[in-house]
């Protein structure tokens, strides 16, 4: 079998380039049709819709725009027992796509009889000496690959399931022997490709080999002028996975693909359609089984005809770590002296989650930032990816469109108080790369109050509690000054007997609600009723009668707005006041404890509790902080005037506040070491609750200033100070702790 082999090497090669046969054009095979990998032989060569890592190289290049990281391939082995074949592969993955460089070796070397060329009587013979010679033939071919998802070009859909790829090929041969003149050879074609993947369960490929036609360089140029061209073919593949987790059907950890690939040669139409088919099975995580049938076609009768070979192929694959060990058995034209033996090694590839290569890499850069406090309800995360592995971004599980730049934006409704924005990257395996957690801290905002401002937290926080919010028109007026009326309204919410009181007296509300007696717009237990709809239900229970709105009832009830009468008429029958100084009704504010009260007294006949008697002598019963003034002064928070007066309305002063909140917060007794602020006297009869204050942290806005006891508080300062006392503080650090809530 051997020296038969060698005798018709030597004949080729004599007949190939002899003088006799120079510059004239025949058909090679692609020396890169054997050299594709042990993996791939192993499954009958049905590559072209598996498609899933470097090997593409070799086979469809197309295969290269779901690598994840950088891999690298070589393989061995020793065609019918006589080529050497050699391997090596390698791609790296970019932003622009993934790059690939191949090398497919092959040589043979043999000895043959001498070969002469003699002329005796006029007739050229080619007599063989019994000496033999030696002969050899070998064959390069580097390929450059690349390969990229389609996803987002031109942006037409159509595209997002789709990859290409393309191998520019470099052919290089050289034979050399006795007789052999102009043996060395070169050559370039072109291998295009495009893979199809529109679901977990299916996949298919489609690769033109040698793509570029003689007439513009597809072809192998021999020194001695001869020139082969290299015929086009066309392959189409697809994959089906069988068994798997996210198979057709699942049998534990099973995976298993079936694999097909069909051949035909549009240029040539002398041979034949070709088709190859294998399976994969994945029994254990570390293993793969191989099978396939790789049809191919051999010459008969001195070839004169062409006939079908199916070639019986098996493989096994190991991993381990990044490192896959295949091995490949190849029978060809059912001789046993033919089977050949394949063995390759791949590093980069890994079952079930990115090479470690993967993980090290920082994966986005984001805005806004990990423990950011933002006061919106609508934030905008906008980032960019920083790891080229990345294809595919999801926030909050929510994909997100990434440009060409790497760079994503999604604008996002957060909810007050703790949030958890998760980014999250993957592979083009769809496997994650890694994800990254951003906590936001979402505060209520108010026009007027800059993210700057020196007291943005405190307000917006005490806003969240309902304990002292804003105004209608969105804005908080930090500036403007606090009445005495409205701090005893603020303490009186924060203390937790009465807000155990309003519990139950919302619970009674409910309760009249579902009796029907009550028709609120809109009601929850933890808001309460609206002041609209209080004055709504007034005007039933009392028979009142609308009068016309022709203007603003108030500078928060326009003539148009739905409570309008409603309030125009309670307010007229004195029922209900306005509830700030000015003027403004807030008919969207949930009712005060006293309101609730009295509601509660009226739907049910019961006796309204109110005060025994009046607090102060200019605060009436009907006031509508009564409640929280009354509560205040029994608590010995607040204290009123020496003529027994408490002047609601009346703006507070600085040392005034100071007091009350010392007394409210329960502060002991100070040190009095040392004057607190240089501009208050010791006499003065605020020291000792301002020192309490100070000595407490209460008063750490004013480190460095003057206290000016006289000056009138803001409500900036207010909030400042409540949200350092007992009653907030506890809550305030729960808040702002990021390990907790997220």
């Amino acid at each position: 079998m051997r020296s038969i082999r060698a005798f018709f090497g030597v004949v080729a090669v004599v007949l190939l380039f002899s003088s006799v046969v120079a510059a004239q054009i025949a058909v090679s095979n692609d020396p890169t049709y054997i050299g594709v990998g042990a993996r791939t032989l192993g499954m009958g060569k049905a590559y072209a819709g598996v498609a899933d890592d470097l090997l593409g190289i070799f086979s469809n290049p197309a295969s290269l725009a779901y690598l994840s990281n950088w891999q690298l391939t070589t393989m061995a082995g020793k065609f019918i027992n006589e080529y050497d074949y050699l391997n090596f592969g390698g791609a790296y993955p970019t932003n622009y796509g993934t790059f690939g460089l191949g090398l497919v070796s092959s040589s043979i070397g043999f000895t043959g009889p001498g070969v002469t060329t003699e002329v005796q009587d006029g007739v050229r013979y080619v007599p063989s000496s019994s000496e033999g010679t030696s002969f050899s033939y070998s064959t390069k071919t580097l390929l450059l690959s690349w390969g990229a998802p389609l996803k987002g070009f031109m942006n037409w859909r159509v595209l997002d399931n789709l990859a290409a790829g393309a191998t520019l090929k470099f052919y290089f041969a050289n034979i050399t022997g006795p007789g052999i003149t102009g043996g060395n050879a070169g050559g370039n074609e072109i291998d295009l490709a495009l893979h199809y993947v529109p679901n977990n369960v299916f996949k298919a490929g489609m690769v033109l080999q040698n793509a570029l036609p003689f007439s513009m360089g597809g072809k192998m140029k021999w020194d001695s002028g001869a020139e082969e061209s290299f015929p086009a073919l066309l392959k189409t593949g697809f994959s089906f996975r069988v068994l798997g987790a996210k198979g057709w059907r699942r049998l534990g950890d099973h995976e298993l693909s079936y694999n097909f690939d069909y051949d035909y040669y549009p240029t040539n139409y002398s041979l034949p359609s070709l088709f190859h088919q294998g399976v994969e099975w994945s029994p254990i995580d570390f293993l793969d089984l191989r099978a396939g049938i790789d049809q191919d076609y051999v010459g008969r009768n001195n070839g004169a005809d062409i006939e079908f070979t199916n070639n019986l192929t098996l493989g096994v694959g190991l991993y381990y770590g990044n490192y896959r060990f295949d091995y490949a058995f190849h029978q060809y034209n059912q001789v046993s002296a033919n089977d050949t033996h394949y063995f390759s090694i791949t590093y980069g590839v890994s079952r079930g989650k990115p090479s470690a290569e993967a993980v090290a890499i920082k994966n986005f850069s984001i805005i806004p930032t990990d423990k950011s406090v933002l006061y919106t309800q609508e934030a905008v995360v906008a980032g960019e990816v920083l790891n080229w592995l990345i294809r595919r971004v999801t926030v909050n599980s929510r994909e997100v469109a990434v440009g060409d730049d790497g760079k994503f934006q999604l604008n996002l409704s957060l909810r007050p108080g703790k949030n958890t924005v998760r980014v999250a990257g993957y592979d083009a395996k769809d496997r994650l790369i890694g994800s990254e957690r951003i906590r936001l801290l979402s505060m209520k905002s108010f026009d007027d109050v800059p993210a700057n401002y020196w007291a943005i937290f405190p307000i917006a926080y005490l806003a969240m509690e309902n304990v002292l919010t804003g105004y209608p028109d969105g804005t908080f007026r930090p500036e403007g000054n606090i009445t005495r009326a409205e701090m005893a309204t603020m303490l009186g919410k924060t203390m937790s007997p009465l807000g155990e009181q309003q519990t139950a007296q919302r619970k009674k509300i409910q309760e009249l609600i579902i009796a029907g007696v009550i028709e609120p717009t809109d009601f929850s237990p933890e808001k309460g009723l609206s002041r609209g709809d209080l004055a709504k239900w007034l005007v039933k229970a009392n028979d009142l009668s609308f009068p016309s709105v022709e203007q603003d009832v108030a500078p928060d009830v326009k003539k148009d707005n739905r409570f309008a009468p409603y309030v125009r008429a309670v307010v007229d029958a004195g029922l209900m006041v306005p509830f700030f100084s000015d003027g403004s009704f807030h008919p969207e504010m949930a009712i005060t404890m006293d309101e609730e009260k009295a509601l509660i007294a009226k739907a049910t006949g019961e006796k309204a509790a109110a005060p025994g008697r009046q607090p102060f002598a200019d605060v009436p019963l009907d006031h509508w902080a009564v409640m929280f003034i009354d509560q205040g002064a029994q608590d010995g928070l607040i204290k009123g005037y020496p003529d027994k007066t408490f002047r609601p309305r009346g703006n507070i002063t600085r040392a005034e506040g100071v007091s009350v909140l010392s007394r409210f917060a329960k502060l002991g007794e100070p040190r009095l070491l040392e004057l607190p602020f240089s501009d208050l006297p010791g006499r003065h009869w605020a020291i000792k609750e301002v020192s309490a204050a100070k000595e407490a942290g209460i008063l750490s806005y004013l480190e460095g200033f003057r206290f000016e006891p006289n000056k009138q508080l803001t409500r900036a300062e207010v909030a400042e100070m409540v949200t350092k006392t007992g009653y907030f503080a506890d809550k305030v650090r729960l808040l702002l702790d990021w390990n907790t809530g997220y």
